[in-house]
C-alpha cells in the first residue's frame, strides 16, 4: 500500500471519527434538553392548576367572574396563593383562572423538532466536510507522486 492510499485512509477513518463524535453528542443534547423543557412546561401546569385551586387566596383584581382584555395581563404571585417558593413567579389571573390543557408528549415534541434538525445538519454536514478534505488530500498526495 502507497503512502497516498494510507494517508487518503486515514482521512477517511478521521472523518467518520469526527462524525460519530458530534452525533453522539446531538443526540445525547436532541433528546436530554426537550425532555427538561417539557418538565418546565409540566411544573408550570401544575402551578397554574394549584392557582385556580386556591383561587379564594386571591387578591381581588375585578367584580366580574369574566376576563376582559386588560385583565389578561394582570399577574398574580403564585408565593402569595401558596403554589411557589420564589417572589418572581407570576402568571396571569386568566392563565390561572383557565389553565390551558397540558399534554407532555405534544410538549416534547414541540421542543425537540428544532434540535433535531440542527442535529441532523450537523451530523450530516461534519462527515461531509471531512470527506471532501479526505478526497482533498487524497488527491494531493496522489499528485504530489506523480510529479516524483
Amino acid at each position: 500500500m502507497s503512502a497516498s492510499q494510507r494517508v487518503s485512509r486515514d482521512f477517511h477513518r478521521l472523518a467518520v471519527l469526527s462524525a460519530v463524535i458530534p452525533l453522539l453528542l446531538g443526540i445525547v443534547y436532541s433528546l436530554w434538553s426537550p425532555y427538561q423543557a417539557a418538565n418546565d412546561d409540566l411544573n408550570r401546569h401544575h402551578k397554574l392548576e394549584c392557582a385556580r385551586e386556591h383561587a379564594a387566596l386571591w387578591p381581588p383584581v375585578t367584580t366580574s367572574s369574566e376576563f376582559d382584555d386588560e385583565e389578561k395581563d394582570i399577574p398574580l404571585n403564585l408565593k402569595s396563593v401558596g403554589c411557589s417558593d420564589r417572589d418572581d413567579d407570576t402568571v396571569s389571573y386568566a392563565e390561572a383562572a383557565n389553565p390551558p390543557e397540558f399534554n407532555w408528549w405534544a410538549s416534547y415534541a414541540r421542543h425537540i423538532a428544532p434540535i433535531l434538525a440542527l442535529t441532523a445538519a450537523t451530523s450530516l454536514g461534519t462527515p461531509i466536510a471531512w470527506s471532501s478534505i479526505a478526497i482533498a488530500g487524497g488527491q494531493a498526495a496522489r499528485h504530489g507522486n506523480d510529479r516524483r
